[in-house]
């Protein structure tokens, strides 16, 4: 799971694609624009629980998993910080 900062504007479905490890392009650098990742948790065994600690500032984020079509799977959650 991934936290990314999202900029105004930026189109998370090319955030989407680009986290979906299937895809040839995907997961290399550059990021797409207009996403700054934050931290996360990886490689979690099935039944375990992970934990990362993160301050935010206002402004957009999402939690993105790496899979294909992350939304479909409810593993892509877009939220506002006030």
């Amino acid at each position: 799971m991934n936290l990314v900062q999202i900029s105004e504007g930026a189109d998370t479905k090319k955030l989407e694609t680009w986290m979906n490890w299937l895809n040839l392009d995907g997961l290399i650098d550059p990021v797409p624009e207009g996403f700054t990742f934050l931290g996360g948790v990886n490689d979690m065994p099935a039944g375990k629980t992970g934990y990362f600690t993160a301050i935010l500032e206002p402004g957009t984020y999402a939690l993105i998993s790496e899979v294909p079509e992350a939304s479909t799977k409810n593993m892509l959650k877009v939220f506002k910080v006030k």
